[in-house]
């Protein structure tokens, strides 16, 4: 079971420094394992790869590349018509952060530019360990298409895919050119350093296990990458008035992603906590949950009872998760004193499961180390970007709810959908 924490215990920070070391990507292991596995790929090349997929992933197929094609036969129109309305509000999002050449003047008539180019090619690696990520492909691709790349390549266990027809009509919809019937570090390493079948990239983006992770930042110079991104982390912060069957909903929803996920409630409210942990206590118990989600929430599942709000500040200060969830009565004032988060939520009616599909942080590292295929350093460099959901009624929940739910029930995130469900049906 979770633990029950209060702020103001002694060995309080001791104890969420301890659990957020335990959770890094420092691995010995690991880092031999991806070692090995590209020195093996890099002698040879694709025989390497057939074997990895039939060693670690039972693939047999020596099929390693599939052209994607748009064909629409056979697929239910009313789920791909969820999926576009998910790909359009990705394609408005990202359209606002385009950024044209800009050219100035000094005061002396010296020209000044800042001239922005597409990258030729970018690798979109979508995990497939517990489900297959359509929502990924999308906000993983739309921002490249957009920029102008011009090829796009997509790499997953795609012969594990149960719906290969939408997944391609998907794939096609982005602009995607290949599909590569790949996973795990293998995969990142053969988009690096390319193979006679595995086109060489210029950037690497999409989120993986820890072995994944390794391995882009092995090949970080040969290639770009998005980010060294490590198991999730959200935090819901809730009050007296929060909800509690929703918040319980919201913060299970997020121990179905990969193991170590961390879900961690904070309030003033000790009654509220309670009852809030006996309802996640049920759905862990309850046919929704899955391996991950009982792990997780044994593991990683925490409930912190603060006294004041300078407590609670604090505790996501430290964390700093890639989700807040800022569940309470004012939650914009709230907002106002917090700034280390990756995405932050707001309001009743804005659960985080919506957040995957609607809307997602882009993140671009810079360095004069490839200056070949990254960008150039400028003053954003020095800036945090945090990103807001507000969805402020029921309505405005229910117009984009529906299609959420047929992707989440297609990605198999049962508490996801329950997340989203009891908002649309009024419970």
């Amino acid at each position: 079971m979770s633990l029950r924490l209060r702020s103001d215990s002694p060995l309080f920070n001791k104890f969420i420094d301890g659990l957020m070391a335990d959770r890094t990507l420092n691995n010995q292991h690991v880092d031999k394992t991806v070692t090995k596995m590209e020195e093996v790929i890099s002698k040879y090349s694709d025989k390497a790869l057939m074997a990895y997929n039939k060693r670690l992933d039972n693939i047999t197929s020596k099929l390693l590349r599939i052209k994607v094609v748009h064909d629409i036969r056979g697929i239910d129109l009313r789920t791909l018509f969820d999926a576009k309305l998910i790909y359009d509000k990705a394609l408005i999002y990202h359209s606002s952060q385009l950024v044209g050449d800009k050219f100035y003047v000094d005061k002396d008539g010296i020209i000044l530019s800042s001239i922005r180019k597409p990258l030729s090619s970018v690798g979109i690696y979508i995990s497939g360990e517990k489900a297959t990520y359509i929502s990924s492909m999308f906000m993983n691709a739309v921002p490249a298409r957009l920029a102008g790349v011009k090829h796009i390549y997509v790499v997953t266990s795609y012969n594990k895919i149960k719906n290969k027809r939408l997944f391609m009509a998907c794939a096609s919809i982005c602009g995607v050119e290949y599909i590569y019937n790949l996973s795990g570090a293998q995969a990142i390493i053969a988009l690096a350093l390319g193979t006679k079948i595995v086109r060489k990239v210029d950037k690497i983006t999409g989120s993986g296990n820890i072995y994944v992770t390794c391995a882009k930042k092995k090949m970080f110079g040969r290639v770009e990458i998005d980010d060294l991104t490590g198991p999730l982390e959200s935090i819901i912060i809730a009050d007296d008035t929060s909800n509690e069957q929703r918040v319980s909903a919201d913060l299970a929803s997020q121990l179905e992603h990969n193991e170590s996920a961390l879900a961690i409630l904070i309030t003033k409210c000790p009654k509220k906590a309670s009852a809030i942990r006996a309802n996640i206590n049920s759905l862990v118990n309850s046919s929704f949950s899955s391996n991950n989600i009982k792990h997780n929430w044994s593991n990683y599942g925490l409930t912190i009872i603060c006294k004041d709000s300078m407590s609670l500040y604090n505790i996501v200060k430290r964390i700093s998760p890639e989700h807040l969830y800022i569940n309470i009565l004012d939650a914009f004032k709230m907002m106002k004193w917090i700034n280390s988060t990756g995405i932050i939520f707001l309001g009743k009616h804005s659960p985080i499961a919506i957040g995957g599909y609607i809307s997602s942080c882009n993140h671009a590292l810079t360095t004069g180390l490839s200056s070949g295929f990254t960008s150039t350093i400028s003053v954003l460099n020095s800036t945090t970007k945090t990103s807001a959901i507000y969805l402020p009624t029921p309505e405005s929940l229910k117009t984009i709810g529906k299609p959420c739910m047929e992707l989440v029930v297609i990605e198999n995130m049962k508490i996801h959908a329950l997340s989203i469900s009891c908002r649309l049906h009024g419970s």
